[in-house]
C-alpha cells in the first residue's frame, strides 16, 4: 500500500474515531460516566480520570491521542515500512503530526460545513448532560 493511501486512510480514521468518541449519542453514557466519576474526592479520580475526561472532551486532544495511536499501527503493518533507525521514528513522529493537523481541518470542514453540530445549540447538549449552574452547557457558554 502506497504512504499516500496510508496518510489518507490514518487521517479518515482519526476523524472517525474522534467524533465517536467527542460526539457521538453512543459514547454519551461513557462520557457522562467518567464525567460524574471525576467529581470524587480520590487521587486517582480527580487526576488520572480527570485528565481522561479533559481529553474526550475536546476533540482537538482527542485527535493528538488517537493519531497517535492510528499512524504508527498503519505504517507498522503497511506492507515495506520497517522502522528501525531513529531516522524513521522521526519520520513517523512527522506523520502523526500531520495526521493530526490534517485530520482536525477535515473536523473543521465536516462540523462547521456539512454537519454544522457546534452551530446547532441543540446538539451541543448531546456532548454531556446540563450539570452545570453558570449558564453552561456541555462545556460550552451558550
Amino acid at each position: 500500500m502506497s504512504i499516500y493511501i496510508c496518510l489518507i486512510l490514518c487521517v479518515v480514521v482519526t476523524e472517525a474515531i474522534v467524533e465517536l468518541l467527542c460526539k457521538s449519542r453512543l459514547f454519551l453514557p461513557l462520557r457522562n460516566f467518567i464525567d460524574n466519576i471525576t467529581s470524587k474526592d480520590s487521587w486517582f479520580c480527580k487526576n488520572i480520570v480527570g485528565f481522561i475526561n479533559k481529553i474526550i472532551s475536546c476533540g482537538y486532544c482527542t485527535s493528538v491521542w488517537v493519531s497517535s495511536v492510528i499512524t504508527p499501527l498503519v505504517i507498522f503493518f503497511s506492507e515495506g515500512y520497517e522502522i528501525t533507525n531513529i531516522k524513521n521514528w522521526l519520520l513517523v513522529i512527522m506523520l502523526v503530526i500531520f495526521v493530526h493537523r490534517v485530520s482536525n481541518y477535515l473536523h473543521m470542514f465536516i462540523d462547521k460545513w456539512v454537519d454544522k453540530f457546534y452551530s446547532n445549540k441543540e446538539s451541543v447538549v448531546i456532548l454531556r448532560e446540563d450539570k452545570t449552574t453558570d449558564g453552561e452547557v456541555g462545556g460550552y457558554n451558550e
